[in-house]
């Protein structure tokens, strides 16, 4: 079975608190057991600060994305995994949102959400994102965001997954490699966590991180490096430079020591 270890954490943000208004991220992460292998599924919403049930909107689609994953990978559904399936996953979770809406007589917008995806087999990687904030992928400590931060039409504006062209802009990817690492965070990291000028991931923020999450003895997910990265995410060192809701989902994948080829015997 693959060794992940992952944490997460989503932390009101102080211009949420001095508002008395709760975080409106969330965040799953899990590792499903298929065919011998771990294959991780992990997702981050950030609910719209403008409609008035997006956080319950946030927690529902990221427990939709990892419901309809799980039940389309233990169907056999997802495989091959290709682009359209991912697409089909992500109609899925929105129709499951627009459904929970219409049976509270609700509309949908105040439910208004992003939402960034991953599923992360051995040698291949699938990724779902509509809005802002960014998935990062990593191996060998160099780092690269899978999508870059979708702005919406206006300024300091986003695309949300219950926009109605969320399936117009949504964007997928399925890579055929195998990482070694993966975070998935919130746009009130972005200025932290990426360099805008060269659209490139910043290492320094995600290599301290990862190096502690890989010293954990034991695979799954760790509570009390959660709770580390909790209190780091409410401290000054990242309060003083962001006040927005921040969310930060970090995997890390058990690298195996390598081995040297054979030697050859000349005969």
């Amino acid at each position: 079975m693959t060794g992940w270890r992952y944490i997460a954490a989503s932390v009101a943000g102080s211009s949420h608190i001095d508002r008395g208004v709760p975080c409106q991220d969330a965040n799953v992460v899990d590792a499903i057991p298929v065919a011998g292998e771990d294959v991780l599924i992990a997702a981050v919403s950030d609910g719209a600060g403008s409609a008035a049930r997006s956080a319950e909107g946030a927690q529902l689609v990221c427990e939709a994305f990892r419901r309809i994953m799980t039940t389309s990978l233990y169907s056999g559904n997802l495989l091959p995994m290709t682009e359209d399936r991912l697409r089909n996953v992500f109609q899925q979770v929105t129709a499951s949102l627009r459904a929970h809406a219409d049976a509270q007589g609700i509309s949908v917008a105040d439910f208004a959400c992003t939402l960034l995806g991953a599923i992360v087999w051995r040698e291949q990687i699938g990724c779902v994102q509509v809005g802002d904030g960014a998935i990062v992928a990593g191996l060998r400590g160099k780092y690269e965001p899978v999508f870059w931060p979708q702005a919406g039409e206006y300024l300091n504006t986003t695309n949300f997954l219950t926009d109605p062209s969320a399936l117009k802009r949504v964007e997928v990817a399925v890579r055929q490699e195998a990482i070694e690492d993966l975070a998935l965070f919130s746009d009130g990291l972005e200025l932290l966590a990426l360099h805008y000028g060269t659209r490139t991931a910043h290492a320094p923020f995600f290599q301290p991180m990862f190096s502690r999450l890989r010293q954990e003895t034991a695979a799954g997910f760790s509570t009390v490096v959660s709770g580390l990265l909790s209190d780091y995410l409410r401290s000054a060192l990242i309060s003083d430079r962001t006040d927005d809701d921040k969310t930060l989902v970090l995997v890390a994948r058990e690298v195996l020591p390598a081995h040297d080829p054979p030697e050859v015997v000349p005969a």
